[in-house]
């Protein structure tokens, strides 16, 4: 989710080189190689730790120093960690999605999504480590958030008030069984692992650029007030598109919990907008200035860049192409994680907030089971 604000952009799974000499070259160039969707980077004592949609491990992680050279994280034998190697006893292996890492007092603490082990669908689960690497332990016999009569719930996102005070934000999955899909805020307890009160309903796919889909909340603290990102419309596109129509728009927000007003101006970004900007060589990456030093992204309209890979793969290194679904999301829902890769330019542009350890990254292309 592109956007201007006091922020900073994951360049860790972005191209950290760009070449607009020759047609040929694309302008999204991966860093990483390898299947790592989904990536969410945080920077802890002068190291970035990136963490992704399953891929075998529950939660797959990355380390790096300089955001362009990334290596699995693996125990003394070289083998790679899980960081999560078990869950919660509520959640179902292989299907556990768009990991978010937050700091609250001495523990770390991972925000994920997973399928239900006795319901139809996914809700969210919190899980605590003593260490950024893990593991992370999720103790709860439930979910944390599951709003099962709407679909269930996605994409968390924690964050930080500027007096404290926590909140998560999410989405129902309504498109899921043919519902509304809104997005909603939650106040937590000051330990992080639970909600408190009652879920404020911030923004409602009610919009004709949003095509009956809203997703990927992500609340920021700016100068003018409280300002709600989002996701909207369909990831994917057909043979005859270039580009999909995937795009991002944002609502002011009296408060952590609204009331919210979309933006007149929305969408402020969508794909064909992101690559005439990619093909002028505009690339603004602003710093981030939250108090924890975490480094984070959102969805990218249009094209997923392939996800994260091999270690020390170069910046300079060409898109390979995909073909085929690869949907680590389910089928229909408007998300970077899920759609098809070509070896066409990929546009980049990204959002991330403020006042929180970090958010989930683009979400890179995925060889994971497509979620239904």
């Amino acid at each position: 989710m592109p956007m201007l604000r006091k922020l900073t952009r994951v360049a860790a799974l972005a191209a950290a080189s760009w070449s607009f000499a020759a047609a040929a070259q694309p302008s999204f160039v991966p860093v990483f190689t390898d299947n790592f969707p989904d990536p969410h980077v945080i920077l802890h004592n002068g190291e970035f730790i990136a963490y992704s949609t399953n891929d075998r491990p529950n939660l797959p992680m990355l380390r790096s120093k300089d955001l362009v050279h990334w290596s699995r994280v693996t125990d003394a034998s070289g083998k790679p960690i899980d960081g999560m190697p078990r869950l919660g006893a509520w959640a179902k292996t292989g299907f556990t999605w768009a990991p978010e890492v937050m700091k609250v007092g001495n523990q770390w603490l991972l925000y994920y999504t997973a399928a239900h082990r006795s319901r139809n669908v996914q809700c969210i689960g919190v899980a605590a480590a003593a260490s950024p690497t893990g593991p992370f332990v999720d103790t709860s016999s439930r979910p944390m958030v599951c709003q099962f009569d709407i679909g269930g719930t996605i994409d968390a996102s924690p964050f930080r008030d500027a007096d404290g005070k926590l909140y998560l934000y999410y989405k129902n999955d309504g498109n899921r069984v043919r519902q509304d899909t809104m997005l909603w805020g939650h106040e937590m307890s000051p330990d992080g692992l639970t909600v408190i009160g009652q879920p404020a309903a911030l923004a409602k796919n009610d919009k004709k650029w949003e095509m009956n889909l809203v997703e990927a909340p992500f609340m920021v603290r700016a100068p003018r007030g409280y300002q709600l990102f989002y996701s909207a419309a369909f990831f994917g596109w057909s043979e005859t598109q270039r580009l999909s129509n995937y795009a991002t728009g944002y609502a002011q927000c009296a408060g952590p919990l609204g009331p919210c007003t979309d933006a007149p101006e929305n969408p402020i970004s969508t794909a064909s907008r992101t690559a005439r900007r990619a093909a002028s060589a505009a690339l603004v990456i602003p710093r981030s200035s939250r108090p924890d030093s975490a480094t984070s992204s959102r969805s990218t309209p249009g094209r997923r860049p392939a996800a994260a890979g091999k270690t020390g793969t170069s910046a300079t290194s060409t898109l390979r192409p995909y073909s085929g679904r690869m949907g680590s999301r389910r089928s229909g829902r408007a998300s970077a994680r899920t759609g098809r890769l070509r070896g066409e330019p990929n546009p980049l542009q990204r959002a991330d907030g403020s006042d929180r350890s970090g958010s989930r990254a683009e979400r890179g292309a995925s060889k994971a089971p497509e979620k239904k």
